[in-house]
């Protein structure tokens, strides 16, 4: 299922796109890379501790800027399932509409868009600008 982005078995956002291939007996075959190495990016600092009561978005809680705000870490977080249900609700769209006008027309496909950033992101222990 290419829609995953949390592993069944462990729950942690570990899951990788590779090329795979089938062989005459029908067996799968993953093509990865000789030197495959995972991505610590952002395993240096720690995420900062919750804050009693941010949860409704009250008090602004997280690290330094607030930039541990709604991390989402598991699949089975609130903000994750949140997250999931509005972007099914967006892509909710009647082909046969009359309003409805392709992506390539309205711009949406120049929008970052697609799948729900889990963890903090390319920029963990860099600065926000």
């Amino acid at each position: 299922d290419m829609t995953k982005q949390f592993c069944p078995k462990c729950g942690q956002p570990s899951l990788t796109r590779v090329s795979c291939s089938t062989n005459a007996n029908g067996e799968f075959k993953l093509h990865l890379k000789k030197n495959m190495q995972w991505n610590t990016r952002g395993d240096r600092y720690s995420v900062p501790k919750a804050v009693h009561g941010s949860a409704h978005g009250r008090i602004k809680g997280g690290g330094k800027g607030g930039w541990g705000n709604e991390l989402i870490l598991a699949e089975d977080q609130k903000e994750f399932e949140r997250a999931s249900r509005v972007e099914q609700r967006q892509k909710e769209r009647s082909l046969m509409d009359e309003d409805f006008l392709p992506s390539i027309l309205t711009g949406d496909r120049n929008r970052a868009g697609g799948r729900i950033k889990v963890g903090a992101g390319r920029g963990v222990n860099s600065k926000k600008r």
